[in-house]
């Protein structure tokens, strides 16, 4: 028995990897143009660059670990059936259970894998992705300024230069009018400025030498003040537009313990409990598919591997259609993220399971 449950394990595992393989990489590929783009435009250095390669693979894994053990399952079963091996080792009264424990002991680690993707290093990749890409594009902020022109890129600044030095990064003739109070107008001018870069901190700071700053309320036209300084900061926050503000309220950045906190919080419970839901059912797939597959593998006696390929292209279409149905209803409010997220699965599951029972009775049958 041991040996048959090696052999099981070897036969569905080969193919399993390669359907890893394949359909990690269909999918990266779409990304593939973005990120090329993202490193060409930004130069971005060699080690920087793997990194960001690798950042999109975790969340990508979340789709197709449970997509490779149902390919391993139907493919491995599939090509043990057509060349008789199911029903030679049915003939010697081995169970279905034989075939069953080794594919599950597959799927149970595939899911284990899948939900650790989902619950920690997928969000983790993906808040180190929006980072990068918002430092990438902050650090091309220099060179895109240019000398004797209004700049309105940053928040709630309006900048003019008189002069550029070839660095990008050195200024002369700085006028900055700061209108973060719409009810008050704050000027600064100064004879020359060195702009740095934090880009841990998504900002710039601008170091001023030889200036002064006005402030004028124009509800209190007699109140005016003038500060010279001689030496003088001012921060300014780049603009991450989309990419930052999805950042801060969607919950696929976040980590499980913010996500808890946002469930106590009625204005985002509803899509923190979609969020906790997904990352929780998604990774049963790799169970419920196993078990859908270990029936229509072990009674598949035509075409072998080709028919395993077909049958797995369909299920994986229908799981992951339901599952986006029901995210989308989930995400509208239109029912609960109990059953939207988890309806898929315990279709998957009863199937499976009534498929398993007719074939522990009437044993292989052909398709």
């Amino acid at each position: 028995m041991r040996i048959l449950t090696r052999y099981i394990l070897k036969e569905t595992f080969s193919h399993c990897l390669l359907g890893l393989l394949v359909f990690t990489f269909v999918i990266f590929v779409r990304q593939l143009g973005n990120l090329l783009e993202l490193v060409v435009r930004h130069n971005v250095p060699l080690r920087e660059t793997a990194t960001l390669f690798l950042l999109p693979v975790p969340s990508i894994l979340m789709l197709t670990i449970p997509m490779a053990v149902l390919v391993g399952t139907l493919i491995g079963l599939s090509r043990m059936a057509a060349d008789g091996e199911v029903i030679a080792a049915r003939a010697t009264g081995i169970g279905v259970g034989a075939f069953v424990r080794p594919v599950l002991l597959l799927a149970l680690t595939g899911w284990a894998v899948t939900l650790w993707m989902s619950l920690f290093v997928a969000p983790q990749a993906a808040r180190k992705m929006s980072h990068m890409e918002t430092g990438l594009k902050a650090s091309q902020v220099p060179y895109e300024i240019q000398p004797r022109v209004f700049i309105e890129q940053f928040p709630n600044l309006l900048l003019y230069l008189e002069d550029v030095t070839s660095s990008r990064s050195s200024w002369s003739g700085v006028f900055i009018a700061d209108m973060t109070q719409h009810k008050q107008t704050k000027v600064t001018l100064a004879e020359s400025g060195v702009l740095v870069n934090e880009a841990a901190r998504s900002r710039f700071v601008l170091h001023l030498e030889q200036g002064t700053t006005h402030d004028y309320d124009p509800q209190r036209p007699d109140e005016y003040s003038i500060a010279s300084f001689t030496n003088t900061e001012i921060p300014i926050v780049v603009d991450q537009g989309n990419a930052g503000a999805s950042e801060r309220s969607s919950p696929l950045y976040l980590t499980l313990t913010q996500i808890w906190q946002r469930i106590h919080q009625p204005r985002d419970r509803q899509a923190a409990w979609v969020e906790l839901n997904y990352r929780l059912a998604l990774p049963v797939a790799a169970v419920v598919l196993a078990l859908v597959g270990i029936p229509l593998g072990i009674s598949t006696r035509k075409g072998g591997k080709s028919v395993g390929l077909m049958l797995s292209i369909l299920l994986v279409f229908v799981y992951y259609i339901l599952m986006a149905f029901g995210l989308s209803f989930a995400k509208q409010g239109r029912v609960s993220p109990l059953i939207g997220l988890w309806l898929a699965n315990v279709l998957f599951a009863l199937a499976g399971m009534v498929m398993l029972g007719n074939l522990s009775r009437v044993g292989t049958r052909m398709l």
